[in-house]
């Protein structure tokens, strides 16, 4: 399998993290983020992004399982694993298998668009707590 392209793994370690500052540095100047739940083309709506992230999870992780593509265009499956602690996710663990389609420019990311299914967070909020 093909590895993921240096600034995907940098978004996933950063987004994991929760850090803002890592997070906008794998992004060229101009870049959109499009997911279910809108399109984001600004440091700000980044920032945004994981505000609201920090408010539900206390930490994820990340685990690739398949990679399409190289040079500056690649899709990468993976399983993102939340851990919540915040607005119903108290002591839930959530899985979210997605994939990105992500266009890079110069080791920068350019576009990233997401898949996943948004309803494990709904399902997630109307279960209890391991």
């Amino acid at each position: 399998m093909p590895q993921p392209h240096p600034a995907i793994t940098q978004f996933m370690d950063a987004w994991a993290a929760m850090d803002e500052d890592a997070y906008a540095a794998a992004f060229a100047p101009e870049f959109s983020v499009e997911d279910p739940v809108g399109v984001v083309t600004t440091i700000e709506g980044l920032n945004g992004h994981v505000q609201t992230m920090k408010k539900n999870w206390s930490h994820a992780t990340y685990e690739v399982f398949d990679v399409a593509g190289e040079g500056e265009h690649q899709a990468v499956g993976y399983t993102m694993t939340l851990h919540g602690h915040g607005n119903g996710f108290e002591g839930k663990t959530v899985k979210l298998d997605g994939i990105a389609f992500v266009n890079l420019e110069n080791g920068k990311i350019t576009r990233w668009r997401e898949i996943f299914d948004t309803g494990v967070f709904r399902r997630a909020l109307k279960s209890k707590a391991a």
